[in-house]
């Protein structure tokens, strides 16, 4: 278990992801043994024979579902049951833990599977939470609880567990105060802890790659003639899947078919369909043909198990990491992936170092679990540091109590291994034959194994009794049977695999007649630590090499690892003109169709997105992503200004500008350069280099629209009435410009006055005219709503410069002139729910952004302005950013009005 010391003292919702059906809340209950806990079940459980004697121990409360799998179609309930029912749920959740102070375990996802990733949660735990703090009493804490099983949903006798407890998340008297409101309010607080409960889990949970994914992706990156084709094989009663990749064939495994798995494809052969195969043998198959046609090495170490892979992945992750740094579960979980998918999707499978890492983790591995010692031990003492000796007599002590216990306990899990063997076969029968479902997920089976093995026991141990008694006559002799095979039986269940145990007696008598032995781990560690991250920076992208040298790159490139789950790349733009110090740069982030595919053969998209950010931001819309690459057709291409965002660190990570200087501009001409160069990378269909400058995007677009928010839709209008590559644009978007200060008529004065003294050299650009670093309640309630990375956008306010308002004046004054007119098409997006400019404004001065003067305000989509007001209300805000709205509704809003002006502006017959 790791994460113990984030459990709150009190009562909690314990809200974890479901793979393994009815362990999961067992595991919770076995782990945390300090906290009373009830757990929620679909109400058909309830009627299960020997299932609802379990939910009766665990106080299960039952809860309806919309559709029950577990009933016949005349079985369901009806809406009105259905509402009863949980009503009556979350009364009886509520006195539990406001009265009983009884903790609540769920399981938000809904449902039980077997699946390497989290399914979409639904509002429920949510709903539950803010109910409980509505009410009156203290607000509950959620807690996200990640079970993460050595083998597929725990199915095999004696997996392992690891229970991941992640940060608690609080229930806030704003979203109480939402959720009090009314019926609309109700729905959106509750999306919006969803929301955060589902970042918060996925941080806790450990997934193994999709191959099937991994292998299209590998066809599409290498342009096979022929897309791999699956398709099911079935023998008496037996189940496998073949794939075919560049002319060669694949098969999984064979394993048991399932009554589900036979119903569904002798109903597909009746409708003269292909048959449906089961995502693990598919996974399977796609991992055989993705390891051979790849060419991947080190198949000996890991090639067999994705748990074995995952495993190997977190050691070299761990050795790799920087020595002295503190990451949370979020950090870890990133890097984990960093790791997986780095490997995958680049030439290192196929390094002959490849395979000497995996062959030296491995080695490593097996070191630390014979000894009895962690990685964590290991590291955390220098070698000779155990000058008195008294670590290695701690170590002794509990190597010769292992030794003991094993010389005990290895004689007595042999018996219960053979004599117990019928009841494990009849329980490996039961879970392989009822436990798989007509997809494949096995998510039941660990369940119906542990059913069908209480109830084989129950049988099979009052038969042993009759059998002795009928031989001996003795029922003392029945007796002592019957407790030496229940003995037996549970030593066999906490004793290691034979292997394991002779593997584990080895390792401790090393220790004991050995005085070295942890120092000589020690020094393979460090090798394995240097081998790892030369293997890592050979194949890492530039602005990642070296990643692990010192904490602030660390720091500073959390927020890159969180992006690259995104399949988003990251490339410099050097600097050339008007830099204040070495090593500056502008940073373009961008992601392009390819990245995303998850299906044979998409198109490329054939529109791209140029986004400039406005004063203190950066690209962390990742909420947006993928509706723009995938659904309206836009690759996406983040540009982060000089001193802007991740701009405002060098490509080492070193810090060039302070937070609170960053933006600071005396002349948005200055801009020009790296906005020409990210316009040049987008129209280049070269292949992509080291950064911006050494190559094109790849791809060939039809059209390029700049999309600008805030003092970014200023610059940008700027660039499209000035800059040298302005022609290469084909439409502009506008998320609430900066037209105009909002201010009092006496503050914009004083504004105007300081530019204008700027301009005539009186006043020094750099003199503050108003001094950062204090809070930013916008900034900081926009944090709490899409949690991104502070280094890059602050929560503090920034120092206003003199020069800074100079450029502002000298940009709006331009647009006022008609200076800035154009007749590329514009979109401009505002709303009411503005804190930081005014609206009304906004709508008065974009009629400037035309030739021919218009008001955009009620223009159709196929008009050269136009002008759209995003709805606002108290339930459903909107905000300064209408893509990074309060409220999700808002945000998708402002997405349907561009992807219907982008319909009409870029039809099939090109730029209009």
């Amino acid at each position: 278990m790791r994460g113990r010391l984030n459990l709150p003292p009190g009562p909690c919702i314990l809200a974890g992801n479901h793979p393994s059906g009815l362990l999961d809340p067992l595991v919770m209950m076995s782990v945390l043994p300090e906290k009373q806990i009830s757990s929620v079940a679909k109400h058909s459980l309830f009627s299960t024979p020997v299932v609802s004697f379990f939910l009766g121990v665990m106080r299960a409360v039952p809860v309806a579902k919309a559709h029950d799998a577990g009933l016949k179609a005349s079985q369901q309930a009806t809406k009105e049951e259905r509402a009863k029912m949980n009503a009556e749920m979350f009364e009886l959740v509520t006195d539990r833990l406001t009265k009983e102070h009884v903790s609540v375990c769920i399981f938000p996802e809904g449902t039980c599977h077997s699946t390497s990733s989290l399914k979409e949660l639904k509002i429920g735990t949510a709903m539950m939470a803010l109910r409980v703090a509505s009410e009156g009493g203290s607000a509950v804490p959620i807690v996200p609880i990640g079970l993460n099983y050595t083998e597929p949903s725990g199915h095999l006798f004696r997996s392992s567990v690891l229970v991941d407890v992640g940060r608690p998340i609080e229930v806030k008297k704003d979203q109480i105060d939402l959720f009090l409101s009314g019926k609309e309010g109700e729905v959106e607080a509750a999306k919006r802890l969803t929301d955060a409960l589902d970042t918060h889990l996925r941080h806790c949970t450990v997934t193994s790659p999709d191959w099937h994914q991994e292998l299209d992706l590998l066809s599409v990156r290498e342009m096979w003639p022929k897309d791999p084709a699956y398709s099911l094989n079935t023998r008496k009663g037996m189940v496998s899947c073949t794939v075919e990749a560049q002319g060669r064939t694949y098969t999984s495994s064979s394993r048991v078919e399932s009554r589900g798995e036979k119903r569904l494809r002798e109903r597909a052969i009746e409708r003269g369909q292909s048959p449906p195969i089961a995502k693990d043998l598919q996974n399977q198959a796609a991992r055989k043909a993705f390891m051979d046609v790849s060419g991947a090495v080190g198949q000996s170490v890991w090639g067999t198990s994705d748990e074995k892979f995952v495993d190997m992945m977190h050691i070299a992750r761990r050795v790799y990491r920087p020595d002295g740094v503190n990451f949370s579960l979020a950090e870890f979980a990133a890097l984990t992936n960093n790791f997986i998918y780095g490997f995958l999707r680049t030439g290192a499978l196929q390094d002959p170092d490849f395979d000497a890492l995996w062959q030296r983790c491995d080695k490593y591995a097996s070191r630390l679990s014979y000894l009895g010692l962690t990685d964590k031990y290991v590291a955390s003492h220098a070698i000779d540091s155990d000058t008195d000796g008294s670590r290695l007599r701690t170590l002794r002590g509990k190597a010769l109590k292992e030794i003991a216990k094993a010389a005990v306990a290895a004689p007595v899990a042999l018996v219960g291994a053979l004599s117990h063997l019928p009841v494990l076969c009849v329980a490996k029968f039961a879970g392989e034959r009822f436990g798989v479902d007509e997809h494949g997920d096995r998510s039941v089976e660990a369940t119906m194994k542990l059913l069908a093995g209480v109830l084989s026991i129950g049988v099979y141990y009052p038969v042993v009794c009759a059998l002795v008694y009928a031989a001996t006559g003795s029922g003392s002799e029945a007796g002592l049977a019957l407790a030496a095979i229940s003995a037996s039986g549970f030593t066999l269940t906490k004793q290691r695999p034979l292997q394991e145990t002779l593997g584990t007696l080895r390792g401790q008598f090393l220790l004991l007649t050995q005085q070295n032995t942890v120092d000589g781990v020690r020094s393979e560690r460090a090798d394995l630590q240097h081998f790892v991250r030369g293997l890592v920076d050979k194949y890492a992208p530039q602005n990642q090499k070296g990643w692990w040298r010192s904490t602030l790159p660390i720091i500073v490139r959390r927020d890159d690892l969180q992006l690259s789950k995104h399949g988003i790349r990251q490339l410099d733009i050097p600097l050339k003109t008007n830099t204040r110090v070495d090593g500056e740069r502008a940073v373009l982030t961008f992601k392009q169709k390819e990245d995303s595919i998850f299906t044979y053969r998409q198109e490329s998209n054939r529109k791209a997105l140029l986004w400039i950010p406005g004063y203190n931001d950066s690209f962390f819309h990742t909420h947006v992503l993928k509706q723009f690459v995938e659904e309206i057709g836009y690759d996406l291409y983040a540009l982060d200004l000089r001193r802007c965002g991740r701009s405002r660190f060098s490509a080492n990570g070193d810090e060039l500008f302070p937070p609170e200087n960053a933006h600071d501009s005396w002349n948005f001409e200055e801009y020009f350069e790296e906005i020409d160069a990210a316009l040049r990378f987008i129209n280049d269909s070269s292949e992509t280099g080291s950064s911006v400058l050494d190559g094109g995007c790849g791809r060939s677009y039809d059209d390029i629209v700049l999309y600008g928010h805030s003092t970014g839709g200023l610059i940008g209008a700027l660039y499209a009435a000035k800059g040298e590559h302005r022609n290469l644009l084909s439409g502009r978007i506008f998320n609430s410009p900066f037209w105009s200060f909002n201010l009092p008529w006496y503050s914009k004065a004083v504004a105007q006055r300081a530019s204008a003294l700027t301009d005539g050299n009186i006043l020094d650009p750099s003199t503050v005219v108003q001094q950062g670093g204090e809070p930013s309640e916008y900034s900081i309630d926009l944090h709490k709503r899409y949690q991104f990375s502070e280094h890059h956008k602050s929560i503090n306010t920034l120092t206003i410069s003199s020069g800074w308002l100079g450029a502002v004046s000298s940009a709006q004054a331009m647009l006022r002139n008609g200076e800035l007119a154009s007749n590329v098409p514009a979109l401009v997006l505002y709303t009411k729910g503005d804190v930081v400019l005014n609206e009304s404004e906004i709508d008065k001065f974009s009629d400037y952004l035309v030739k021919t003067r218009q008001d955009g305000k009620d223009a159709d989509f196929d008009s050269v302005l136009v002008e759209r007001e995003i709805k606002h209300s108290e339930f459903a805000p909107s905000g300064h950013d209408v893509l990074a709205a309060p409220s999700y509704r808002r945000v998708s809003e402002a997405m349907d009005v561009i992807a219907e002006w982008t319909v009409v502006q870029f039809d099939e017959s090109g730029k209009k």
